[in-house]
């Protein structure tokens, strides 16, 4: 239960992270690992969409991530 706390404080930061540059890498990677932690695949598979409109140069890298979740 703690744990789950824990990821409903980490998501609006990493949301507010990427809102502030839309190209932080580490923003969409964390929250796409915390969306993936929290079985939340479809708003995992949005995000990797949204990330590679931003960074259409690592769009291999996110069809990567798409195909292993």
């Amino acid at each position: 239960m703690r744990q789950q706390k824990h990821y409903s404080e980490a998501e609006p930061y990493f949301r507010k992270v990427i809102d502030e540059d839309r190209l932080s890498y580490p923003g969409y990677m964390n929250l796409y690992r915390l969306y993936i932690a929290e079985r939340k695949t479809a708003e995992a598979g949005q995000l990797l969409d949204e990330a590679a409109r931003n960074m259409p140069e690592r769009t291999q890298e996110w069809n990567r991530l798409r195909t292993s979740r």
